[in-house]
């Protein structure tokens, strides 16, 4: 499977949110800060996160 980038579009959100949520978990895990962990969905906007000019999403087949 080829992995493709594409601009991010409001249809990627959900999985979005599901890998980040995921992936901070572990961070957050292996520095033993598990109770700082906040999802995506909760800091996104006090983080500017979408405030990019341009913001990118990878895709592996039809997933993020």
């Amino acid at each position: 499977m080829d992995i493709t980038i594409e601009t991010y579009d409001d249809k990627y959100w959900e999985e979005i949110c599901r890998v980040h949520d995921a992936s901070r978990k572990k961070e957050l895990k292996y520095a033993s800060l598990e109770d700082a962990f906040l999802p995506l969905e909760a800091v996104a906007e006090e983080e500017g996160l979408l405030e990019y000019p341009h913001v990118d999403v990878a895709l592996l087949g039809n997933r993020v």
